[in-house]
Parts: structure tokens; sequence; C-alpha cells
């Protein structure tokens, strides 16, 4: 970068040189003096070189807020990438929940985090979550409910074997609506 005394004297005005046999060749001495004059060039050398000085904080400027503006669009870019990693993972916990609830675990919350520990690290597609599902249930078969025997059927106060008298209580009372059907059956 050239210095600024060498671009303000590469922008200045060349002063011409008075020619000898031209009657302008001497101008007339001003009011104050010779001194004047020198001031105007001196003005002019001033003005050149605060514009010159303008223009390169403008440019200065410029570059600061080119940087600022990079910076900014670096971390956006980290900020986009943070929040679509946490959608994924989001996705893939709400797909592990669905199969866990599926597989009729007791606490879909608490069997998520083993699994989703369990999933750290792989590509976790949907067959991943099913096979990891699957690994914990063979593992840890309390933390999911068991299927019901043939035969029960789970009510109010426990299960009840098909054609039994309390089935057959609560038949009644389903039917006629009686109160003393309905105590009949709640005393079984």
């Amino acid at each position: 970068m050239r210095s600024i005394g060498s671009l303000v004297a590469q922008l200045a005005p060349r002063r011409r040189q008075p020619e000898a046999h031209s009657p302008k060749a001497t101008p007339a001495p001003h009011p104050r003096g010779p001194a004047r004059e020198g001031s105007r060039e001196k003005a002019s050398v001033v003005g050149m070189s605060e514009k010159h000085a303008s223009e390169l904080k403008d440019e200065q400027v410029k570059q600061e807020s080119d940087e600022l503006l990079r910076q900014r669009v670096r971390e956006l870019e980290q900020e986009l990438a943070s929040q679509r990693s946490e959608s994924a993972r989001d996705a893939l916990l709400r797909s592990v929940e669905g199969e866990l609830a599926a597989a009729r675990a007791v606490d879909v919350e608490a069997v998520a985090l083993l699994a989703m520990a369990s999933l750290e690290g792989e590509n976790a597609d949907a067959r991943a979550v099913s096979r990891v599902v699957r690994e914990l249930k063979e593992r840890r078969p309390r933390l999911f409910e068991s299927a019901p025997a043939p035969g029960l059927r789970e009510g109010s106060m426990g299960p009840m074997r098909a054609g039994s008298e309390a089935e057959e209580a609560a038949q009644r009372a389903l039917e006629t609506g009686h109160r003393r059907a309905l105590l009949e059956y709640l005393r079984l």
C-alpha cells in the first residue's frame, strides 16, 4: 500500500509554470502578500488528503463490516447444523418411543433412555431401532408387559376366568341395569 504522502502528491494538481512572454506570467500581488497563494496550494493539498483519508476510512469500515458479516454467517451455519442435529435426535426419540409403546413397555420414557444409549454412535434407522427394542425386551423382560394368558380377561379387580360366576354376574348387571344385579357383581 502506498503512503498517504505519495498519493497526495500524485493527486495534487500540478502547478503550471508561468510563461515568460505571456502578459499573465506575473500574477498581481495579493493585498495580503504572496503568502496567501501558498496557503491556497496547501489548502487544496490538505483537501485532497482529507478526501483520500476519508476514502481510506470508508474502505476500512467496509472491510470490517464484511468481516463481521462473514463471522455472523459462520455462527448461523453452526446454529443451523446444531438445530438439524437436534431435530434428527428428536425424530429418533419419537421413533424409539413409538416402537416401545408397540412393544408394551411399562415405562416408555425410562426404557427410551436405555434404547437411546444403545443407539448412540450407530446409524439409527428403523431396523436399528427395532433391533434395539427387541434386544432390550430379551435382556430385561421386566421392563415390558407380558401378554395376558388366553382365556383371561383383566377386569377392575384382577383377571377373570371366562364363564366364571363373576363374569355371569357382570353380564346380568349390564343387561338388566338393576341395582340388585350390580350389588351381586360387586360382592363377588
